[in-house]
């Protein structure tokens, strides 16, 4: 075992109940065999997180144990994270040492299910997260992780941007089950200009997608997502995007594919009006809402609709590789950094004010 001194006590942000998250004096998880010991460094905010604290969405769910971590309520917050490996526990492959800067890979599964056999671990029967479903997670000083859940970050990449891999890897996720589609003259609509949209968006640059539309109600993200490369944005509660973004995009037939990162009101129904005969909508929301939609477009289309979640270990490499030969610049996703004891007032809570404009908030550790 290859190690550093590991402390004895770690602060660590849990979950307890609707709006109760306390910073936690907690000894320092146990160093297990395959596993690696982290230095956290950087912890982004989610979506997810807001739900969780706000809406006690999937609560119930976590009052039993977990099947395969066995973890309940209270839990450890934070699966957007980044660090320096501070210790590799006993028979690890060797791949990572003491000091090397690594990403977070939160990913929870049995391996034995049916999808796992597959290689569809993202979609196990007993899916979870650490983060969510662990006594240990990123929102802290210190994190311990199977070995391959952690991927090492090449030196032009600091933890700040490792933060980000987690998130932009649900992104190319999503865009992978279109893989086969994508070409230099492809068209697309992004519905929703918040991170996941904002990582969509950067997702297909990368991959070489470059006429692309948003459609976003606040000012602020239409405007961030024209600097992040969008030929067009609208505001849906008055603009007819239906009529005018396929229009801007050279596609008055409608758009080959639409990404909705909202799920919220008529978003489908206006996915549907803007694809073109045999398009493709593919949904990247996490709602507990009931979604209704007028179904005779995709009949009418023959419009293929496919959902993602979360991603793979395959992901996580792409968009390490991708921001490495500078073929992504996710750095502008990073609007604002807070303390670990800042979390609740200036990030939970700013994340929901009507007039904030962060896109994405990360914790410094070493604040």
């Amino acid at each position: 075992m290859a190690t550093s001194s590991l402390p004895q006590t770690i602060r660590s942000a849990f979950f307890h109940d609707k709006c109760d998250l306390r910073i936690e004096q907690v000894e320092h998880p146990a160093l297990l065999p395959g596993h690696i010991a982290i230095e956290n460094k950087f912890c982004g905010l989610c979506g997810s997180d807001l739900h969780f604290f706000h809406e006690q969405m999937f609560a119930d769910t976590l009052k039993t144990p977990h099947p395969i971590t066995g973890a309940s309520l209270p839990i450890a917050m934070g699966h957007e994270f980044s660090g320096v490996v501070r210790a590799v526990g006993e028979g690890c492959k060797g791949v990572l040492k003491v000091g090397d800067k690594v990403a977070v890979m939160p990913t929870i599964f049995d391996g034995s299910c049916s999808a796992c056999k597959t290689g569809a671990t993202n979609v196990c029967r007993q899916t979870g997260f650490y983060g969510i479903n662990t006594k240990t997670g990123g929102m802290g000083d210190g994190a311990v992780i199977p070995e391959d859940l952690v991927f090492k970050l090449p030196e032009g990449i600091d933890c700040d941007v490792g933060a980000l891999v987690e998130p932009l890897a649900v992104a190319w996720h999503g865009i992978s089950l279109v893989r086969d589609q994508i070409t230099e003259n492809s068209t697309a609509l992004i519905i929703g200009g918040g991170p996941i949209g904002a990582a969509t968006l950067l997702g297909l640059r990368a991959k070489g997608v470059t006429r692309i539309a948003v459609s976003e109600p606040t000012l602020s993200r239409r405007e961030f997502a024209l600097q992040l490369g969008a030929i067009a944005s609208y505001n849906p509660l008055t603009d007819n995007v239906p009529a005018e973004a396929p229009k801007a995009l050279g596609a008055p037939d409608g758009v080959d594919m639409v990404f909705d990162c909202a799920g919220v009101g008529p978003t489908m129904d206006t996915a549907l009006a803007c694809l073109r005969a045999k398009g493709t909508l593919i949904n990247l929301f996490v709602s507990t809402n009931t979604t209704t939609y007028y179904s005779f477009p995709m009949i009418s289309k023959e419009i293929t609709m496919s959902s993602s979640l979360a991603y793979l270990s395959s992901d996580f490499k792409e968009v390490i590789a991708a921001i490495e030969t500078g073929k992504m610049d996710p750095r502008p996703l990073i609007t604002k950094r807070i303390r670990l004891e800042d979390v609740v007032k200036e990030g939970l809570e700013t994340l929901t004010q009507k007039d904030n404009q962060n896109c994405k908030i990360l914790i410094d550790l070493s604040l």
